[in-house]
């Protein structure tokens, strides 16, 4: 680069990297006035862990700012999944009817008092959507066979995660048509109802820089299951029974055990009278709209 465009190595190639590897995002970092990213907590992350952590440091005051939700928008998505206008002042009347036609439509079997757990989004090993299907024996068999769980979204069977992850899901959904869902050949086009019409949304994302989907819960005051990384550690906050504060239930380790410990804690809540209702007002409450940003 030097000989050809008489520009410093140095703007491309780290030389204190073992390996010679292009990295077209020095050039930027190196000349640049001010940085921003999603969230504070993945502005930490890139401060503390990134290969690009030395030049990150050289701005003095980098800023984050959470996505935001279009939220009028989407309760008109709502509305119009649900047929008729949403009444805010009443949303658990909504949140009930929502949820009998998705128990209709995906399990042909409606229960109120058998909480639907839904994942909305791209089957890829960042969303961590094997923890959810690995779980789900032990779910049925904790709770009874008295837990119903979606899975929205497409996989690319191109890649292997994602064809692994289809096999299990049609696996799953043969074996138990009453208690799981999934179409991984599909795109999903339900996920403003599954929004209302779930008990609690899943993220189980290895890793999520800021997050939109949880906001897309909340705006329907339904509390989310997350693992806590990026923007959802900032945004999905463990909830109290004491305080009967926060918006749903975080777990710290990325495995199987903490996830599944995070789904039975919330089914427990569910079935509380007084802390569920409330769980719902706080998620509620929590959304970020795009006129918060």
């Amino acid at each position: 680069m030097n000989e050809i465009h008489q520009l410093n190595n140095d703007l491309l190639f780290d030389p204190h990297w073992d390996r010679l590897i292009l990295n077209p995002s020095r050039a930027a970092l190196m000349v640049f006035d001010q940085w921003a990213t999603v969230s504070q907590s993945y502005k930490n992350d890139l401060l503390n862990s990134s290969t690009l952590a030395p030049l990150l440091r050289l701005c003095a005051r980098p800023f984050a700012v959470s996505n935001g939700l279009r939220k009028q928008a989407k309760l008109g998505q709502i509305a119009r999944m649900l047929g008729h206008p949403l009444n805010m002042d009443d949303l658990a009347t909504a949140h009930a009817e929502a949820k009998k036609m998705v128990q209709q439509m995906y399990f042909n079997r409606v229960d109120p008092t058998i909480p639907v757990c839904s994942f909305v989004g791209r089957i890829t090993l960042q969303k961590g959507v094997h923890l959810i299907l690995d779980s789900i024996q032990t779910l049925l068999d904790t709770h009874g066979y008295r837990i119903q769980i979606i899975v929205g979204g497409p996989a690319d069977r191109s890649e292997p995660y994602a064809k692994s992850c289809a096999e299990k899901m049609e696996y799953l959904r043969g074996l138990y048509p009453q208690n799981f869902w999934a179409d991984p050949n599909n795109f999903f086009t339900q996920g403003a109802l599954v929004n209302l019409g779930s008990d609690f949304g899943l993220m189980p994302s290895l890793f999520e820089p800021g997050g939109i989907v949880q906001h897309e819960f909340f705006v329907a005051g339904t509390p989310v299951i997350a693992f806590k990384t990026g923007g959802l550690k900032d945004t999905v906050r463990e909830y109290n029974p004491q305080t009967k504060e926060g918006n749903g239930f975080a777990f710290e380790a990325h495995n199987q055990g903490d996830f599944l410990w995070a789904v039975n804690r919330a089914v427990f809540t569910y079935h509380d009278p007084v802390h569920y209702p409330q769980l719902r007002l706080n998620a509620l409450a929590s959304v970020i709209t795009t006129t918060d940003v």
